[in-house]
């Protein structure tokens, strides 16, 4: 109760605002009022001066910043005393807001919670009106604390106009995350959109870990159709990598991606002024400031991320990522081999983590080489920070296990022993009554996804041995709900109205080849070549050509040949 009262000035213009002003002043309550639990507001409420008119303002003073902003903002300075939140409602006009300060906390999000008269225009940060305002001092933030207090007014007459209830939420953190998520987040990532590295599948609408996966083994595979070809790939791996973020490097990183200057003050402030502490059982710890890093669990989160790690080799095309997954590749031949190519990509990436401020790990990192030759091959070795990356036969990417001879038999019993360790759930649901309707649903919710997640990627490339194996895993669930009264397998899945699981796959991977050819930001399958004229043959994808076996089952030609069917 000790602190300064925030003061809440919206700043002048050089020209009358039209239409008059109204002042709102909030009362004090008195003793009396405190014996019903109304003590947070004791000292007096700052004034908030609100301009109200029914026509809309020039142009220079409609988009007036409530304080400069710079043109490139290189670092985390100190933010305006009132930022305006919800700043992308360009269409909507509202009416009087009414501002609520708590006294105990210096960040506070008010909520209008009652429209009434004209519209107005309130001072923008941007070309935007606004529903809430933040206000903040110049006092350290305190700890949010995740809870919601309504106050009651003195004088009810003097509140009517702005709602006999008002809600003031002091937990900053969540509410200007979720508007962030909802609003901020969507439209930075729309204008970043056409800057960001085509090769970036994560936190993209239309893309998935199947495409990364995709895009990754098709590019290696049709590299190995040369002869005397072998393939180097190296799965980088940074220390932190969300918790590591420079501040001003991302807020750098997003202005040159043409994300809009009238959000960077957001996304500041989003970062900035944020405390963690560590609890284990009933101890906690004091609060400290994070000076870096990104909340995980945000949707602007990863959009920050995506801005800051987008100038990664990003004019190569022998690199996939995930959001924080770089995955660098090279194919070359035998001649050509020790001329080490994989090496240069990743001492470019060590120099441009360093401008980035990103801490790759070289004992996480992972290097798999593949020879498909008859013949051995001596790799080089390829080293990250003088720091010699380890070599091996089998690693998991993106949830997919792969192996240095590109099949698939290490996934295949990675899954099989994953889904056989769901079967509990069904022998517990059973027991308890359960009945089969509901068992079957329990399977296709919990155990078939696993057996089915990015099966595009693999599907095709399946032995007999490995379909059938995958198959067992049903057919025991089948036993598993029957019982005593299981019959057949092809019985069981007529009663339950279920496909096999290599007919599911098989509609996946169709799907998957559908939704490519639809995707306006992502070519993975072969174009149509243009033509004047309609042939009963101008809706059919050219086929792939394939030198090997090997490619020939791979996704792109398998889900081509489904396509043209």
């Amino acid at each position: 109760m000790r602190r300064p009262i925030p003061t809440v000035i919206l700043p002048s213009t050089s020209a009358p605002w039209p239409g008059p002003t109204k002042q709102c002043h909030l009362t004090p309550i008195p003793q009396e009022e405190a014996r019903h639990g109304w003590t947070h507001m004791q000292r007096p409420i700052p004034t908030v001066t609100l301009p109200r008119t029914s026509a809309p303002l020039p142009g220079p003073t409609k988009h007036r910043h409530l304080t400069p902003i710079p043109r490139e903002p290189r670092s985390t300075v100190p933010l305006p005393s009132l930022l305006l939140t919800n700043p992308t409602s360009l269409t909507n006009k509202f009416d009087e807001l009414s501002v609520v300060v708590k006294q105990e906390d210096p960040d506070i999000i008010a909520i209008n919670m009652h429209y009434y008269r004209s519209p107005v225009y309130l001072p923008p940060i941007g070309l935007s009106r606004h529903k809430c305002v933040l206000v903040r001092s110049a006092t350290p933030a305190s700890p949010p604390r995740h809870h919601t207090v309504q106050y009651r007014p003195y004088k009810e007459s003097s509140m009517r106009e702005f709602g006999s209830w008002i809600t003031a939420v002091d937990c900053y953190a969540p509410c200007l995350s979720h508007t962030l998520s909802g609003r901020v987040a969507h439209v930075a990532l729309t204008d970043m959109r056409p800057h960001i590295d085509e090769h970036q599948f994560g936190n993209l609408k239309g893309r998935s870990t199947t495409q990364y996966m995709v895009f990754l083994l098709d590019a290696i595979l049709k590299g190995l159709e040369q002869r005397n070809t072998v393939a180097q790939m190296c799965l980088i791996d940074f220390k932190k990598a969300f918790d590591n973020v420079d501040h001003s490097v991302a807020v750098t990183q997003l202005y040159n991606l043409g994300c809009r200057t009238s959000f960077l003050p957001f996304i500041s402030s989003f970062l900035t002024g944020r405390q963690q502490r560590t609890k284990y059982k009933d101890k906690t710890s004091t609060w400290l400031p994070t000076t870096c890093g990104v909340p995980q669990g945000t949707c602007i989160g990863p959009v920050i991320f995506l801005a800051l790690i987008n100038s990664l080799l990003q004019h190569s095309s022998h690199k996939v990522k995930f959001v924080d997954d770089v995955t660098v590749f090279s194919v070359n031949t035998t001649a050509d081999l020790q001329a080490n190519r994989l090496q240069q990509l990743i001492t470019t990436i060590n120099e441009q983590c360093q401008q980035l401020k990103l801490i790759p790990n070289p004992n996480k990192c992972q290097l798999i080489n593949i020879n498909l030759l008859r013949q051995g091959v001596a790799f080089p070795d390829v080293h990250l920070d003088a720091n010699p990356i380890p070599s091996v036969d089998i690693a998991k990417l993106v949830g997919l296990v792969m192996n240095s001879n590109l099949t698939w038999q290490d996934h295949v019993d990675h899954i099989v022993k994953k889904a056989s360790k769901l079967f509990f759930m069904l022998f517990k649901a059973r027991s308890f009554g359960a009945t089969q309707k509901q068992l079957v649903q329990l399977n296709c919710q919990r155990i078939r996804p696993v057996l089915e997640y990015a099966c595009p990627v693999w599907h095709s490339g399946l032995t007999t041995a490995q379909r059938t194996t995958l198959e067992r895993v049903q057919k025991r669930v089948c036993r598993i709900i029957l019982g005593g009264s299981y019959n057949s397998y092809t019985a069981t899945l007529t009663t339950f109205g279920l496909l096999s699981l290599e007919d599911r796959r098989g509609q996946l991977s169709f799907s998957f080849g559908e939704k490519m050819k639809e995707n306006d930001h992502l070519q993975l399958l072969p174009q149509r070549a243009p033509s004047r004229y309609q042939t009963r043959h101008s809706a059919r994808l050219p086929p792939v050509r394939c030198r090997t076996e090997r490619y020939r089952n791979s996704t792109i030609p398998y889900v081509t040949r489904l396509a043209n069917k």
